[in-house]
């Protein structure tokens, strides 16, 4: 068993449609907030956001590394405006707290990868918010598939979620653990979007989900 990613089953097709057309339905909700792409040093650079939920947005920093001193102290998390036109993932979050006993719900965030562009190497250290929430879920919302690749409608891995060493390709709708407290990072070097929900929950470790995951 890996000790960078886990995969832990599939959300099913109803909420990913229905968070879909809510996303469909409100495009204006994207890149509101530049704090995480907008210096050329930062690894998510040219990528595009949707924050969910996070540190109240008049205490956020931008995401370079002078700053991350001002990111070391505890904080609450609240839900940013975008919530309020995507009701379904709120829903999926409550899902997800209770599939994986979760104790308390940090960040929600979703990613968007253009074709052509890549979410560089990186370790998610030094803030104390990547710290406390101990249990990173990524649910895949959008990818590439190839209907032949695995057997299944897959990810194909021009669009793989990398750790050193290893990859992972997920299908639409899967959700799987990740240690972002490794270096990582995300290529798209397909022809589609490759769109994910990420959500930090802090979780006892000694929980079966965490024995799991360490096992």
């Amino acid at each position: 068993m890996s000790d960078t990613m886990l995969h832990l089953g599939n959300v099913g097709m109803d909420i990913i449609r229905r968070i879909q057309l809510e996303l469909k339905n409100n495009p204006q909700v994207w890149n509101l907030y530049d704090f995480r792409r907008k210096d050329p040093t930062s690894p998510h650079h040219g990528l595009d956001d949707i924050w969910i939920r996070y540190q109240h947005i008049d205490d956020v920093v931008p995401d370079i590394p002078e700053n991350l001193m001002r990111q070391i102290f505890p904080h609450e998390s609240v839900w940013y405006p975008s919530a309020s036109y995507l009701p379904s993932i709120k829903e999926l979050a409550h899902e997800l707290m209770y599939r994986v006993k979760g104790e308390r719900l940090g960040g929600i965030l979703i990613t968007r990868i253009r074709p052509g562009k890549m979410c560089k190497p990186h370790i998610d250290i030094g803030s104390w918010h990547a710290a406390y929430y101990n249990c990173k879920i990524a649910v895949q919302l959008e990818c590439a598939s190839d209907l032949n690749y695995h057997n299944g409608l897959t990810s194909i891995p021009e669009q793989a979620f990398c750790f050193p060493g290893e990859h992972f390709t997920a299908k639409q709708g899967d959700y799987y653990w990740f240690d972002n407290q490794k270096e990582h990072w995300v290529p798209n070097n397909s022809s589609v979007d490759r769109i994910t929900i990420i959500f930090c929950i802090r979780t006892d470790r000694e929980d079966a989900f965490s024995k799991k995951i360490n096992n």
